[in-house]
C-alpha cells in the first residue's frame, strides 16, 4: 500500500543517458541543489524514486522540465552516504517499470509525477523463459573476448544467473550503449521480447566488433 500511494507523486530523477531496467542496481552521484533535496526528501519517506530517460534535445530546457519517455524504471534508495558539502551518493535498487500518467505541481525543486506499474505480460511464467536464456548465454559466451572492457565478476555472473529477468536485464544495462535502443527495450511488453531484442542486438554488435578486430579474435 506505502509504494501504490508512493507512485501518485513519485519523485523524478530524470538523466540524459541512463535507462534504469528493473532489478538493476544504479550507483548515483547527487550534487544538484534540486536533486539533494529530492533524496532528502526520499530518505524521509517511501524513498522511490523515478529514472524516466531524457529525450533528445533536452539541452535547451535543462534546467527547467524538459521532455522525458513516458515508460521508465523506478527503485529504492538502499544506501545512502551525505557528503560534508551537501552532496549524496547513494545507490538505488529497481523495483519495476511504471508508465507516466501525469506530471505534478508543487513547491519542490524537482519534478514529480502520477504513475501506473507497468510489469511484464509474461511476469508469471519467467521459468518458460529459461530455455531462451541459456540459447542466449551458449551464444554469447563464445563471443565474451570481443567484449574486452567487461569485467571477470561480469563474466561470472552471466555464466551463474538463473533468473531470465536478471539476466536479460544485465546485459542491456552493461552491453547496449545506445541509451534510445536500451529505451526500446525497456519498453517492450514482454520478457521474452525484450530477450529476444538483446540477443539480435549482441549478434549484431558483435559481428561488426569481431571485424573491427580482425581475424582471429573471437
Amino acid at each position: 500500500m506505502e509504494m501504490l500511494e508512493a507512485l501518485k507523486a513519485l519523485p523524478l530523477f530524470p538523466l540524459p543517458r541512463t535507462v534504469f531496467f528493473p532489478k538493476m542496481v544504479l550507483p548515483l552521484h547527487v550534487f544538484e541543489p534540486r536533486y539533494r533535496q529530492l533524496v532528502e526528501d526520499c530518505l524521509q519517506g517511501a524513498g522511490l524514486i523515478g529514472i524516466p530517460l531524457l529525450k533528445p534535445g533536452y539541452e535547451k530546457d535543462y534546467e527547467g522540465r524538459p521532455e522525458i519517455f513516458p515508460v521508465f524504471g523506478f527503485g529504492a534508495i538502499t544506501q545512502s552516504e551525505r557528503l560534508d558539502d551537501g552532496r549524496f551518493q547513494i545507490m538505488l535498487q529497481g523495483l519495476g517499470r511504471v508508465r507516466l500518467l501525469e506530471e505534478i505541481p508543487g513547491d519542490r525543486l524537482y519534478r514529480r509525477a502520477a504513475v501506473a506499474l507497468w510489469p511484464d505480460e509474461d511476469w508469471q511464467a519467467k521459468e518458460k523463459l529459461v530455455p531462451v536464456m541459456q540459447r542466449l548465454r551458449e551464444n554469447f559466451l563464445p563471443l565474451l573476448p570481443v567484449y574486452r572492457d567487461l569485467p571477470e565478476a561480469y563474466h561470472s555472473a552471466i555464466n551463474r544467473l538463473e533468473d531470465p529477468e536478471i539476466f536479460c536485464h544485465l546485459l542491456a544495462t552493461h552491453l547496449v550503449e545506445d541509451p534510445l535502443v536500451s529505451q526500446e527495450m525497456l519498453e517492450l511488453p514482454s520478457l521474452e521480447a525484450r530477450l529476444k531484442a538483446v540477443e539480435a542486438w549482441i549478434g549484431k554488435e558483435s559481428l561488426l566488433k569481431s571485424k573491427s578486430h580482425g581475424p582471429g579474435m573471437i
